[in-house]
């Protein structure tokens, strides 16, 4: 199966604020976890996916609430739902692009940060192989 995704995805553990599209469905806001978000959609971690095709919008909290209207795009009973942005503003997209830019930075300082301790515990343990000899 060929990737047909357009943008890069990043993992992320955050909730967001969901309007879902009927009061019928479910309580007309609640916080719902994602998994993972691009500058195209994201992956909302529910056990009661809405069907293909629904449209609804959510929150994300930024340094100012981000409002986007969303559709499902696909979904895996159980477990949630991916769904891509509608109709993205300028604005809106400049805001959701710095916000993925900020997540790319943490992940090379934590990467970083990994390689750094893991060259230090090397550097530890070849120092501790000397002294036994």
């Amino acid at each position: 199966m060929s990737e047909r995704r357009k943008h890069f995805r990043y993992a992320v553990r955050m909730n967001v604020e969901i309007e879902w599209p009927s009061q019928a469905l479910r309580a007309s806001k609640s916080f719902v976890p994602v998994s993972d978000i691009s500058l195209g959609g994201m992956f909302i971690i529910t056990c009661e996916p809405l069907p293909l095709d629904s449209e609804f919008s959510i929150c994300l909290f930024l340094d100012k609430p981000l409002w986007l209207r969303c559709v499902v795009q696909h979904f895996l009973p159980g477990r949630g739902m991916g769904v891509r942005f509608l109709d993205l503003a300028d604005s809106s997209q400049i805001k959701l692009s710095k916000f993925l830019e900020a997540i790319a930075d943490q992940t090379l300082a934590l990467t970083a940060n990994q390689a750094n301790s893991q060259e230090v515990g090397l550097d530890s343990d070849a120092t501790l192989a000397k002294r036994v000899q």
